[in-house]
């Protein structure tokens, strides 16, 4: 009876385990077909915006051909690979839906089909391959979703932009963004870090209302003052008496002091670490007045000072709208200027579009402008200073059709006897850029200057 029993016991412990792993297992594949659903949703959603996006690829072969921009063999291989891609992602083979794509990257740069018609489609395949398959294929950290160009690696969204390249180098849906100087913008960006690394010197700065002026509106100074602060000025306006903006921090980059408007008068002394006029030993700068001409920041008390450059973000290329705002007053002043004729015509011009020259006016006024268009009319952007920096005139779009001339120092066309240079028209290939009167140019040169 005991064996019995026992035996019995025996038997029913075995199928009880027997459930038990049956059970797990199921469990266990229970648990696989959520992961996996969930797994599905995911790709699911990655396949419906690359299903979308070869969609709408496909209704673009079909306009370009009715445009008569691509041919009809060009179209059926197009619209042929579309309809393959289409049903591979929607089998799930996206390996295979994704090495499609190539090989019509691959076509289309043999295809005839015009430059900004392939960077077109291949722009959107490379996209289409990204949401169907996410990966990060220069390893810089970002996947090819959020990363504007995933075959270069020193392009992303934390990457810094680097000025004069045309690449969009942080991703931010803008090229090249304007790093100024001078002025506000300029005066705003410059942040402790810039000042702390900006070498500054016990030494004078000229201010004086003449070709030697260092410091004229707009200019933006940093500093370290007698009690070991950092901070920055800009110029507001600068005459017998000094205009300014100032910014002093503390070692933890809070804003220890600040103001605009702070006027200076000549010959007064300042303390920056208050932004007040003082006369005790708290002081950071003489603004010594001579005479009417002549005046100068004078450092005391071991303070220290540097105008603010942006030379280590200096464009690669010499031309453009970045270089054009970087160019200041001194910049000019410095640059090898002549009456010689500049060529601006359609073989090998001197001044091609994007082109900046630089100048000294009939009345001594310095400035520059930068060629928006070129060809039988001349289109520019100008701006031409005053000596003491202030701006004389400034302005876009001046037209100055062939033969005709021009006054800077007020930004006229056919100004009567106050002009600076000829436009002249030789035929439809030859024209150039003739300094008239006491004017004198030069094509700005960025390792020259």
């Amino acid at each position: 009876m005991n064996k019995f029993f026992l035996f019995t016991l025996l038997c029913i412990l075995a199928i009880f385990s027997s459930c038990e792993k049956e059970n797990g297992f199921m469990q266990n594949e229970r648990n696989a077909d959520k992961s996996q659903i969930t797994d599905l949703e995911t790709d699911s959603r990655s396949v419906s915006d690359a299903l979308q996006i070869i969609s709408d690829l496909t209704d673009l072969v079909n306009a370009l051909y009715q445009d008569d921009l691509i041919n009809k063999d060009q179209r059926n291989y197009l619209l042929g690979r579309f309809k393959n891609i289409t049903k591979k992602l929607n089998q799930g083979k996206i390996e295979q839906a994704i090495a499609k794509m190539e090989e019509v990257i691959i076509w289309l740069n043999t295809s005839g089909i015009s430059p900004e018609i392939i960077d077109e489609i291949a722009n959107q395949l490379l996209q289409a391959q990204c949401e169907a398959d996410p990966v990060d294929k220069d390893g810089d950290g970002y996947l090819c979703t959020e990363d504007c160009d995933d075959t270069d690696p020193t392009v992303n969204p934390g990457a810094d932009e680097i000025p004069g390249n045309n690449v969009d180098d942080n991703c931010d849906g803008e090229v090249d963004e304007v790093i100024v100087c001078t002025e506000i913008e300029g005066y705003n960006a410059v942040s402790l870090e810039d000042i702390i690394n900006t070498d500054k010197l016990e030494l004078a700065l000229d201010g004086s209302d003449n070709v030697y002026n260092e410091i004229p509106a707009g200019t933006v100074v940093v500093y370290k003052t007698n009690e070991g602060r950092f901070g920055k000025f800009l110029v507001q306006s600068i005459d017998a008496s000094l205009l300014i903006s100032w910014t002093t921090y503390n070692d933890d980059g809070t804003i220890f002091s600040e103001g605009a408007d702070f006027f200076i008068p000549g010959t007064w002394n300042v303390d920056l670490d208050t932004g007040v006029l003082a006369s005790d030993g708290a002081n950071d700068f003489w603004w010594e007045a001579v005479d009417g001409i002549e005046r100068y920041v004078v450092p005391l008390n071991g303070a220290s000072f540097a105008i603010y450059s942006c030379e280590d973000t200096e464009p690669e290329e010499c031309s453009g709208d970045f270089v054009f705002g970087g160019i200041n007053y001194h910049d000019i002043l410095f640059a090898d200027l002549s009456h010689d004729l500049i060529s601006g015509g359609d073989i090998d011009p001197q001044m091609p579009v994007d082109a900046i020259v630089v100048y000294q006016t009939d009345s001594y006024r310095v400035g520059k402008f930068i060629v928006q268009e070129l060809g039988t009319e001349l289109k520019i952007t100008w701006k031409t200073y005053n000596t003491n920096g202030l701006v004389e005139s400034e302005g876009s779009d001046l037209v100055i059709p062939g033969d005709h001339i021009v006054d800077l120092d007020q930004g006229e066309v056919d100004a009567g006897s106050a002009s600076d240079f000829f436009w002249q028209y030789v035929n439809p290939t030859s024209r150039y850029l003739t300094p008239a009167d006491d004017a004198t140019f030069a094509v700005y040169n960025c390792g020259a200057n």
